[in-house]
């Protein structure tokens, strides 16, 4: 794909057309902001389960010490 210059010769046309690009990711957002309040409300009947035993992180990770004989 070449275009005339002003002074005649050929060159290369390089640059990127982001006009496509730019319409799909403007599609994209309106399809995600129409799906997106449907997530909103399936989300109120998820209950969450609770822990009835287990240790906590913090007390999980203790520090330790390694020997090596030599």
């Amino acid at each position: 794909m070449s275009i005339k210059t002003a002074k005649g010769k050929d060159a290369l046309f390089t640059e990127i057309n982001i006009t496509p690009l730019t319409d799909i990711f403007l599609v994209l957002l309106i399809i995600m902001m129409v799906v997106a309040p449907t997530f909103q409300s399936n989300d109120s009947s998820i209950s969450m389960p609770e822990i009835n035993s287990g240790v906590a992180i913090e007390q999980k990770m203790q520090p330790f010490l390694l020997l090596k004989k030599v």
